[in-house]
């Protein structure tokens, strides 16, 4: 069963974005794992990129949060596993 979690760190002062419905089989279904938290908070330090490599995107929680910050952003996401691709 497919579920709607929440995969996004809130930027202060932005409304926050809405839940992804993930398969619970995909790495971090249940929500924002600490090491792509980690990577996350280090978008805020960064000018923004033209475009962004995802490579075992799971079920995209960095790129999702590329797009979310940086909306001009070109994100390619890329995954083995045939789950994560919805």
């Amino acid at each position: 069963q497919v579920q709607a979690v929440p995969l996004w760190r809130v930027v202060p002062g932005q409304p926050p974005p809405p839940a992804v419905e993930v398969h619970p089989a995909v790495f971090s279904s249940d929500g924002l794992d600490e090491g792509t938290a980690l990577l996350i908070d280090r978008l805020i330090d960064e000018e923004p990129a033209a475009q962004v490599l995802d490579l075992g995107c799971g079920c995209g929680h960095l790129g999702l949060n590329v797009l979310w910050r940086w909306p001009q952003a070109e994100v390619l996401f890329v995954d083995a596993d045939a789950r994560a691709h919805g």
